[in-house]
């Protein structure tokens, strides 16, 4: 049993399951908004694993490299899905503004 709880501690494992919670975040984004409460729950689970192997594993090769891909792979992924639906939105209205404008000049001329 004591094995079993070390090998929980390796930093090979946490990294391990940390780019697991980070493939649960990626699949989710591909199907819910972004600020969707299981999208919230899967950045929260990744980045608790990220700092844990970067507070219990300060001086491992796994950690040195985290420094700034925790940034990147959790929030920043939330927020970039958020930024990509807004942008699609506002496409969205413009383009039909754009039809409305289109069909109102038309009419005029004719």
């Amino acid at each position: 049993m004591a094995e079993q709880q070390l090998s929980s501690e390796d930093p090979a494992t946490v990294l391990k399951n940390a780019k697991s919670s980070l493939k649960a975040l990626e699949e989710a984004l591909k199907t819910k908004d972004p600020w969707d409460r299981d999208i919230e729950f899967h950045r929260r689970n990744a980045r608790r694993q990220f700092l844990h192997l970067i507070f219990a594993f300060p001086y491992s090769p796994q950690t040195v490299v985290m420094d700034n891909p925790i940034w990147l792979e959790t929030s920043h992924r939330c927020i970039a899905a958020y930024r990509a639906r807004i942008t699609a939105v506002e496409e969205a209205v413009a383009a039909r503004s754009r039809t409305k404008a289109e069909a109102t000049n038309s009419g005029e001329g004719g």
